[in-house]
């Protein structure tokens, strides 16, 4: 059992600045999963730059930790780093979502498989999944992290700060994501 799993970030980070690095461990297995998930998502699928910007958010991460300032959570401070850091590699590669450009997709960790174990309820889940993945990926990439960052825990407030723009426009993007994705997985259930 880890020492340190009911300790929370904050504190985390103080017995990491102090010397221990089990504290840093632990932070990163609590977020391991969220990032690696935001980033498969926004780049749809493409698991090498998810990998590659996962890496480097993570040597970030821990470049800056000694500098954090307690003065919000630790979760929107490091998604804020992982913006940046998938901001930095679109600008690299010049990729830009458009709307109808369906990419090759991963698994969405997040959607869970029934208890009923059955070979159906599992198929349905996985092809439920699968459309899901397709219909973000037809989004553009603002909504498709504005969605992404909801699906992490991270406020609408926080959101407007790292995508830059106003809560109104933040909220004006969920809506729309909201509303494209029932369009589209209604068409593709019917």
């Amino acid at each position: 059992m880890n020492q340190f799993q009911d300790y929370n970030d904050e504190k985390l980070i103080e017995l990491y600045n102090a010397g221990d690095n089990s504290a840093l461990d632990t932070l990163f297995e609590r977020y391991r999963r969220p990032f690696y998930s935001y980033f498969n998502r926004l780049f749809s699928g493409d698991t090498t730059t998810a990998d590659d910007v996962f890496q480097e958010t993570w040597i970030r991460i821990i470049r800056a930790l000694p500098k954090f300032q307690n003065t919000g959570t630790f979760s929107a401070w490091a998604f804020r780093i992982a913006h940046n850091q998938a901001m930095q590699s679109f600008r690299k590669t010049k990729v830009r979502s458009k709307i109808g450009a369906i990419t090759p997709t991963g698994d969405i960790p997040e959607v869970q498989i029934t208890t009923a174990t059955s070979p159906d309820n599992i198929l349905n889940d996985k092809d439920l999944a699968d459309k899901i993945n397709k219909v973000l990926n037809m989004l553009p990439e603002e909504q498709r992290e504005v969605f992404t960052l909801r699906q992490q825990g991270i406020s609408f407030k926080e959101i407007a700060e790292m995508q830059n723009c106003s809560i109104n426009t933040a909220l004006s993007r969920m809506r729309y994501v909201i509303i494209f994705m029932r369009k589209k997985l209604s068409e593709m259930i019917e």
